[in-house]
């Protein structure tokens, strides 16, 4: 859903710790890892409220997108703002 609503690609990113399934978005370096956020939410031991997470997220990778077009002056697309 979020890979969806943003635009972003499932990719397999790796570094020195391995590889992971991570949404990316197409054109910035801006990476998310969902199955990490759950599995370290859950370590946690709370109750995991997905509309939260969903919209935390959401948010938080919105404001990176953001700050890296302000930052390397890529111009801003208007994106569609349909829950997928």
């Amino acid at each position: 859903m979020i890979a969806t609503r943003l635009g972003f690609e499932w990719v397999v990113a790796t570094d020195e710790q391995g590889s992971d399934f991570a949404i990316k978005h197409p054109s910035l370096m801006v990476l998310a890892f969902p199955r990490d956020m759950i599995v370290k939410w859950v370590e946690t031991g709370e109750a995991i409220n997905m509309t939260e997470l969903y919209h935390g997220v959401v948010s938080a990778l919105e404001e990176q997108i953001t700050d890296q077009e302000i930052h390397d002056g890529t111009p801003k697309r208007t994106r569609s703002r349909a829950t997928g």
